[in-house]
């Protein structure tokens, strides 16, 4: 799997945790500490995650 595929799975997964009341506050947590790493790998998660949610907020807006 490349660096971006994962990037994307990543995104996702926290997007997806962060839509759940139990799981919110360990998707945030997770997200900055991913964006404090020292590869600077995960700089920018956190607009990439807030962006992802927005969509699936909008998706499902649209099917209601």
């Amino acid at each position: 799997m490349s660096l971006e595929e994962q990037y994307k799975r990543i995104v996702e997964h926290y997007a997806q945790m962060a839509m759940h009341k139990g799981s919110i506050d360990h998707a945030r947590y997770m997200v900055m500490e991913m964006e404090k790493d020292k590869s600077k790998v995960w700089v920018g998660l956190g607009a990439a995650v807030r962006k992802r949610i927005n969509e699936l907020k909008a998706e499902n807006e649209n099917r209601t």
